[in-house]
């Protein structure tokens, strides 16, 4: 019944106020993607999601080393930490920017900064997996504080539990949220159902960057 409500969580957490912004424009993505062959959709769907199954189980273990060296910790812990949420607030800040125009992150910031952001885009041919990754990771981080209906209920109970549940109750959560890029990246013909790409898109663009901001 846990890992249901779990479940049914993580695939709410897709529609709530702290990830509805950077799921809007992995859609936004989609649609641009939407002449790519398949395949390549399909890859870059599964990095996405490969991001937030990463996150979620890095939260799992460190759940777990902190439950085992006694301190209580519960769902969105890392937001009571000033110096995480000033970061946050930059880097959201950041994107916002760059959805109105102010400059272009072609690559994750974090990688370009590490100096291997143009090795990537080589390897990658332009592709985007490395940055897939990271909006998954980055959509992963900012759900944290929203805790979607069911997913308090399976959460509260994964912390009173062994590490083995409570890592399979985070995978599940994983899933959840991950299931709808899951599918629309596995059958790319559904994504003719999607707006047709034009001058909307820049307005949505500035929309989503007013949201981030």
């Amino acid at each position: 019944l846990f890992l249901l409500f779990a479940f049914v969580g993580g695939l709410l957490l897709n529609v709530m106020p702290c990830v509805l912004p950077v799921i809007a424009l992995k859609i936004f993505g989609l649609v641009q993607m939407a002449g790519d062959h398949p395949r390549q959709v399909k890859k870059l769907g599964w990095f996405f999601s490969l991001g937030i199954l990463a996150t979620f189980v890095a939260m799992a273990l460190l759940v777990i080393i902190l439950q085992a060296a006694g301190q209580q910790v519960g769902w969105g812990f890392q937001f009571q930490e000033p110096l995480f949420v000033i970061a946050m607030c930059v880097i959201v800040f950041g994107f916002g920017l760059s959805l109105f125009g102010v400059y272009e992150v072609g690559l994750p910031f974090v990688l370009a900064f590490a100096g291997v952001g143009s090795k990537l885009e080589k390897k990658e041919s332009g592709k985007g997996y490395a940055s897939s990754f990271t909006e998954g990771v980055f959509a992963t981080i900012l759900a944290t504080p929203c805790t979607a209906p069911f997913l308090g209920a399976a959460l509260g109970f994964a912390f009173s539990q062994p590490a083995m549940i409570i890592l399979l109750i985070f995978t599940v959560v994983a899933l959840g949220m991950a299931l709808p890029y899951l599918i629309l990246t596995a059958r790319p013909a559904w994504m003719k159902f999607l707006p047709k790409p034009g001058e909307w898109m820049v307005n949505v663009k500035q929309f989503m960057g007013f949201l981030m901001m």
